[in-house]
């Protein structure tokens, strides 16, 4: 398992990001950050707290999917070509934070369902408060979905499933459907590597 995160000038929520990666309980698990010409202390944050995570860092910003592509090639360089059906990688934005077995529940779904290329989980909403203070800035957990999955209409158009409701477990049976949001998907490696586009690494 391989945690990848794309950063730029992330300070604000990196922190709290990087320690919810570090409390996952499957292990073994890896984190590698690919840096987008940041000018904050995202860098020199990765480094000191958290020396285990292979940064990898642009001199200028590259955009999303190529800092993606990046990592996506080296994971895959690394890994035998014989674990890539066993093995997976999760897409993860920076402001972004995971509970404890996230991880363990979503490679469980994998191992059960070969057939299946990627999972995500519930995302809910993260409120600011105090957004003007940085002494006081906070974030705050909420029961408001931000997704539970894409959903395509009838008419072809692309719904955020569950976005904006209150969460009562209303998805929670909820299984197949169109696609993900990019914040936080897991993909089968073998997936990614089936993937010849140039760019299509970015979990749509």
């Amino acid at each position: 398992m391989c945690i990848q995160l794309v950063t730029r000038n992330a300070m604000q929520t990196l922190p709290e990001t990087m320690a919810s990666c570090a409390s996952q309980q499957f292990v073994p698990c890896t984190v590698r950050v690919v840096d987008n010409g940041s000018t904050d202390r995202s860098v020199a944050f990765l480094k000191e707290s958290y020396p285990q995570a292979m940064v990898m860092r642009n001199a200028r910003h590259l955009g999303d999917a190529a800092a993606l592509n990046q990592a996506v090639r080296y994971t895959l360089e690394h890994w035998p070509k014989e674990t890539w059906s066993t093995r997976a990688i999760l897409f993860l934005e920076p402001d972004v934070v995971l509970t404890p077995r996230v991880l363990e529940r979503l490679m469980n779904v994998l191992d059960q369902r070969p057939e299946v290329a990627a999972v995500g989980p519930k995302l809910l909403k993260i409120f600011e408060e105090n957004i003007l203070d940085e002494a006081f800035r906070e974030r705050v957990e909420s029961d408001h979905i931000a997704s539970m999955g894409w959903l395509l209409t009838p008419s072809l158009q692309v719904i955020e499933r569950g976005a904006h409701e209150v969460d009562a477990g209303q998805y929670d049976r909820a299984r197949d459907i169109f696609g993900f949001s990019g914040d936080c998907v897991l993909v089968r490696a073998s997936a990614l590597a089936a993937v010849e586009v140039h760019g299509a690494y970015v979990p749509a």
